[in-house]
């Protein structure tokens, strides 16, 4: 059970969408979806060379309250602007 003063960060959630860009072409956006205070926890981060570039990945844990409009199809801006995509919600 998470404690009211657990959710300190407040998080931009986004949902993406597509619109006809000036040339007509097909354009991906994201729009605000919902602004919400939530729990952040780092779970692990790893770092590796592939193609003489460094890859950094992080996998972080988001708690906030209920709500039925979150799904995998949005992602959360955290108030760093880290940009986390969503890949699981749970219950």
């Amino acid at each position: 059970m998470s404690r009211a003063g657990d959710f300190r960060h407040r998080i931009l959630i986004e949902s993406l969408s597509k619109a006809p860009n000036s040339f007509g072409e097909p354009a991906e956006t994201w729009t605000e979806h919902a602004t919400v205070w939530g729990k952040v926890d780092t779970l692990s981060g790893t770092e590796a060379f592939a193609a003489r570039q460094l890859i950094a990945e992080a996998e972080f844990k988001v708690t906030s309250r209920f709500r039925n409009d979150l799904d995998e199809t949005r992602r959360a801006t955290l108030p760093s602007g880290d940009v986390l995509d969503i890949r699981s919600v749970l219950d």
